[in-house]
């Protein structure tokens, strides 16, 4: 209910994903450009992981956006997903937009956030 009327983006990972880790500066500073904008928010959704593991990655990382853990794996198979990383873009009325399963870049994710608003 929070995240009604707010553009998504949506970041399934894991602490021991390499291409997880690989993207996390992209992610980092796709956030920081976007962490203020009313109509944003970011959630990374821990796939496959134990919650030390993940939490320990959090705190030696510095991540800012909201983190959640997906006990049984109910968001991973809302979402369909087929591993890590996997990227959604949710628009503001609630629907799925966008999606890369593999890697994103600063680029990929303006491109998302710019479709998820409608003006990409």
């Amino acid at each position: 209910a929070d995240l009604r009327g707010k553009v998504v983006i949506v970041n399934f990972w894991n602490s021991w994903c390499i291409p997880c880790r690989e993207e996390h500066p992209a992610l980092v500073s796709f956030y920081e450009r976007h962490r203020d904008e009313p109509d944003f928010a970011m959630i990374g959704i821990v796939r496959d992981d134990t919650e030390s593991a993940a939490r320990e990655w959090v705190v030696e990382n510095g991540v800012g956006w909201t983190i959640a853990l997906d006990p049984g794996s109910r968001a991973a198979i809302d979402f369909a997903t087929t591993g890590q990383p996997e990227t959604y873009a949710i628009s503001p009325d609630g629907v799925l937009v966008g999606k890369q399963r593999s890697r994103v870049d600063v680029d990929d994710l303006e491109a998302m956030l710019a479709r998820a608003r409608g003006t990409g």
